[in-house]
């Protein structure tokens, strides 16, 4: 795995891992909210035990590139 980076660098246009504390690393990607109707934007994880408000209360803080595919 890389080095992990400040989440304010992540890239916002594809799949990355990212790291939330109490939670681990997790697949996720950037969600713009563009469809609300007031969007909040956050960082939609590949988990299903996490919910919107969770991920939106409990930002990752860190990201680094997902590891290549076998």
């Amino acid at each position: 795995m890389n080095e992990a980076q400040p989440i304010e660098t992540a890239p916002r246009d594809r799949r990355i891992l990212v790291f939330r504390p109490h939670f681990g690393w997790v697949g996720g990607k950037w969600n713009d909210d563009r469809f609300a109707r007031r969007p909040r934007p956050f960082w939609d994880l590949d988990a299903s035990y996490i919910t919107i408000t969770s991920m939106r209360e409990s930002p990752p803080t860190h990201w680094t590139e997902l590891p290549p595919e076998p």
